[in-house]
């Protein structure tokens, strides 16, 4: 049925009859607005970006929420903090929604 409407849709717009609808909000991806690093002690953010560009981690504000991006940058953040002698030390990533398509990661550093 969606595909039909899709149709007539793309036809209508093709004879001038009707304008071009977008994309339905339920089907845009999630935006990230906002990325925090809590906990992250001795470690500037300026230190985090640079590494994140050296190990390919496409985590930035802006940009559609992909939960590979965020695993892959949580595994990189915890490789970092042992690297600087926190070798038991976790990192805990919570997503936040910002109604009504964005969200905000959050990675906390927590080093038992």
């Amino acid at each position: 049925m969606r595909l039909l409407r899709v149709c007539v849709a793309t036809m209508l717009c093709a004879a001038g009859i009707a304008a071009p609808q977008s994309t339905p909000p339920q089907d845009r991806p999630r935006i990230v607005r906002s990325i925090r690093y809590d906990h992250f002690t001795g470690i500037p953010v300026h230190d985090i970006l640079r590494t994140f560009d050296e190990k390919g981690v496409k985590l930035k504000v802006e940009t559609p929420f992909d939960q590979q991006v965020i695993d892959h940058a949580k595994a990189v953040l915890t490789e970092m903090l042992a690297g600087r002698g926190m070798p038991n030390a976790r990192v805990e990533v919570t997503v936040n929604p910002i109604p009504p398509r964005s969200i905000e990661v959050t990675f906390t550093a927590i080093n038992p």
